[in-house]
């Protein structure tokens, strides 16, 4: 049984599509029996590659666009099926994330905002991981799935076999940690000036300091000759990879997750990806005002955006960004969405280095 439908964000390898079908009758079977209850209706329950990618429109080559490079993830489409009438359950990431990872609506939730935990209401709702651990599988993750505000930093322990993000590797020695997302030295320095002056103006908790810090120095891009490792990204592919060698050796199958944060805001990747794009020939919105009579409700004071340091100075008194600051933060973003290609290139190449391609589903989101 083969499918294929040509533009795709929802991934799944066409090579285990009927896999995939019979599995997921499997788990119905198997209600919340054990492993052996699925295997009789699968033979070899297929491990689960489960990939997050944060902010990430439908501008890739699988939904038709041509400007931005990612022949990775449309790779995975070409072998895949594709989701084409998605829609997100609410427009805040926790929201949708606690949505998506428990089968229920907000409403039932109650996860309308950050920083509401999803077991507040739900203690013993089970989470798409804890699922498959409950059936036999191990399940373990990095990087940004849940969104850390909905879960605490144990990012819900009981979904997990192995402990979530454990063992993430070091940022490479020549860059050293970055202030929050930035590993430009300027950017570092003048942050630590800030955080030095919080301290002085007796703010003593670094949290804080760092919020001081951040409402004075906040680029929205940042581009530098630097690994892909120099960013946080890098390591999560890094620690992914490192996972797949780890559980490759195991009996069981696994439920691997792993999140990558770009090309959320702020726009960072190393400068090979924005030498992809000529900024010259990107082309900007010829909706540059409200519409004529358009509803207040309509629009909005994009606060998250403003927040940034380099924006407030590139707005005019009625809040038009400066073309010079579109075009700099759609090149960032086209940079970010490659070099995140790139790290699901990776992730893919060592399922195929490690022999479990065939029998592993994989899902793009």
């Amino acid at each position: 049984m083969k499918y294929r439908i040509k533009k795709q964000m929802t991934l799944v390898m066409d090579n285990a599509i009927s896999k995939f079908i019979i599995f997921i009758v499997g788990l119905f079977l198997a209600g919340s029996g054990s492993l052996s209850a699925m295997q009789a209706a699968t033979d070899d329950p297929p491990n689960i590659l489960f990939i997050a990618v944060d902010d990430l429109k439908p501008l890739i080559g699988a939904y038709g666009n041509e400007q931005i490079q990612t022949p990775q993830m449309d790779r995975l489409a070409e072998e895949g099926v594709t989701f084409l009438n998605n829609h997100t359950q609410e427009a805040v990431c926790g929201p949708s994330r606690a949505s998506l990872l428990t089968g229920l609506r907000p409403d039932q939730t109650k996860v309308w905002r950050l920083h509401v935990q999803i077991r507040e209401h739900n203690p013993d709702v089970v989470t798409l991981p804890q699922y498959f651990k409950k059936q036999g599988y191990i399940t373990t993750g990095v990087g940004k799935v849940f969104d850390r505000s909905t879960v605490g930093n144990g990012y819900d322990r009981r979904s997990w076999s192995i402990p979530f993000n454990s063992n993430m590797p070091d940022y490479p020695g020549e860059y050293g940690d970055p202030f929050v997302h930035y590993q430009s030295a300027e950017t570092k320095a003048r942050a630590s000036h800030y955080m030095e002056a919080a301290a002085q103006k007796g703010i003593h908790k670094k949290r804080k300091q760092k919020s001081y810090a951040l409402d004075r120095i906040k680029p929205s891009t940042e581009m530098l000759d630097v690994s892909d490792d120099a960013y946080l990204d890098g390591l999560h592919a890094k620690r992914g990879m490192a996972l797949l060698d780890e559980l490759s050796a195991e009996e069981k199958p696994f439920f691997l997750a792993v999140g990558f944060k770009k090309p959320h805001l702020p726009f960072i990747a190393p400068k090979k990806y924005w030498d992809l794009y000529d900024r010259e020939n990107i082309e900007l919105s010829s909706w540059q005002k409200k519409s004529v009579n358009g509803p207040k409700i309509a629009y909005h004071n994009f606060g998250e955006l403003r927040s940034y340091s380099d924006i407030r100075p590139a707005l005019d008194d009625s809040l038009h960004l400066a073309e010079s600051k579109q075009k700099e933060l759609i090149h960032g973003y086209m940079a970010a969405v490659s070099y995140i290609d790139t790290q699901v290139g990776k992730l893919m190449d060592k399922l195929e280095e490690l022999g479990l391609r065939e029998n592993t589903i994989v899902v793009l989101w």
